[in-house]
C-alpha cells in the first residue's frame, strides 16, 4: 500500500517534500531553489525518468504509476 498517490520510487521524495513544507510553516516563497535530488540508482528509476509520459504526463493513469 502506497502513503502517497505516486509511483511508488517517489514515496520518500513526497515525505521529504511534506516535511520540508512544514518546516517552512508553508510560506514556500522562502525556498529559492532546490539544488539536489538523490534517487535510488536502479535501473526502474532511470527508465522512469526517461519516460516523457511520465516525466509530463497528461492524464491521472501515468501519473498513477
Amino acid at each position: 500500500m502506497k502513503a502517497y498517490p505516486c509511483v511508488n520510487t517517489a514515496q520518500s521524495a513526497v515525505a521529504a517534500a511534506l516535511q520540508l513544507h512544514t518546516f517552512l510553516k508553508a510560506d514556500v516563497n522562502r525556498l529559492s531553489r532546490v539544488s539536489d535530488i538523490v534517487m535510488a540508482d536502479y535501473r526502474v528509476i532511470k527508465r522512469h525518468q526517461d519516460d516523457p509520459g511520465r516525466v509530463h504526463p497528461h492524464s491521472r493513469e501515468p501519473a498513477d504509476q
